[in-house]
């Protein structure tokens, strides 16, 4: 009875490993895998560089806008005090 156990775990044991040897990743298949996010990574830092140098360019035209806001509610200020009003 114990060699039976035994004949049965090494079999058990075979299956496992076969299954092991089918399913594991090779250092080829990692490569493999590291290349591509070796190549996602370099991708994604050069578009936050992008996120980042438009959000920039972004509030410097907001702030040229905002700018352009106030002269001309001062010229409009200016130009009401200066036009005659028509009552």
């Amino acid at each position: 009875m114990n060699e039976q156990k035994i004949v049965e775990k090494l079999l058990e044991h075979d299956d496992e490993l076969r299954w092991i040897r089918e399913n594991m990743a090779t250092k080829d298949d990692i490569h493999g895998m590291m290349s591509v996010l070796d190549a996602q990574t370099v991708i994604l830092k050069r578009l936050d560089e992008e996120r980042i140098f438009s959000n920039s360019r972004t509030r410097r035209l907001e702030d040229r806008v905002d700018d352009h806001d106030m002269q001309l509610k001062k010229l409009s200020n200016e130009h009401a005090s200066v036009s005659p009003t028509l009552d």
